[in-house]
Order: C-alpha cells, then structure tokens, then sequence
C-alpha cells in the first residue's frame, strides 16, 4: 500500500527533473539558411520570434510561434550535441551538383556559435533533422 504513493512522488519528481532541464529556444539564436544560385530560404528564431525569407527578392516575414511550437522545438532542440555538430556528415551531395540548396544551421548560445558542416536542404544529417524538420514545418506554415 506505501508503494502506491511513493510512486506517485517519483513520477511527480521525475516530470518536474525533466522540465527543469529543458533549455528554453529564447536563450539563444537559432538559424537555417539554404541556398542555390537561383533559390534561398532562410529562417532565423530568436525572443520567440521567427522570421522567414524564402527568396532573395523577397523580405523577411515573421511566422508566429506558438507556446507549443517553441516548446515542441525546445524539446527537439536537446537531442542535439552543439559540440558535434560541425562534423556531423551530410546524408546525400545533391548540393554538389545544383541538385538541391546547399543548407547550414546554426545556433548561437551563450556568446558562442556552433555552425554545422554543409547539407542539402531537405535532406539534413540525422543528428539535428527531426529538429530541422519541424523549424522548416512550422516556417511554412505562416500562421
């Protein structure tokens, strides 16, 4: 019968731990920016905000964030290591040959600025793409 209420702390306390850890997208700056001699789409989070460029005529627009979509993304965001991110290896050179934009993401956290090595847009390395996935989602959905 004691078992049943300690249980319940432990879940409490485990949920609590894990929030605790979740390191909010509004500390730092977050960038994705993909190009091509005749394309570009660029995405910038930062104080909440996202703004979006999708040509180079064209002017950045914000794109509304919602308490889910930052949480969602700040969620996403701790599975990536900023520390490896510059050595994680593209899954395909389409890039190479104009075969898609060449992309990069960067963040800069705590006065320092972590840039990934160059991937083809759509097709990011797997460490860091469920998290690119969802900033690109949510930079077309232009709510």
């Amino acid at each position: 019968m004691k078992t049943i209420p300690l249980f319940f702390v432990s879940l409490f306390l485990m949920m609590g731990c894990s929030s605790a850890q979740l390191v909010p997208l509004e500390t730092m700056t977050v960038k994705y920016y993909a190009s091509t001699r005749g394309g570009m789409f660029n995405v910038v989070v930062e104080n909440k905000k996202m703004m979006v460029q999708k040509d180079r005529n064209g002017k950045p627009f914000e794109v509304s964030l919602s308490s889910k979509d930052l949480k969602d993304l700040a969620v996403l965001f701790q599975t990536i290591d900023l520390e490896k991110i510059s050595t994680m290896k593209a899954p395909t050179q389409m890039s190479h040959y104009d075969g898609a934009m060449a992309a990069y993401f960067e963040v800069i956290k705590d006065g320092k600025t972590y840039t990934s090595a160059g991937f083809d847009h759509g097709h990011p390395p797997a460490e860091v793409k469920i998290f690119i996935d969802k900033l690109i989602e949510i930079a077309k959905n232009e709510k």
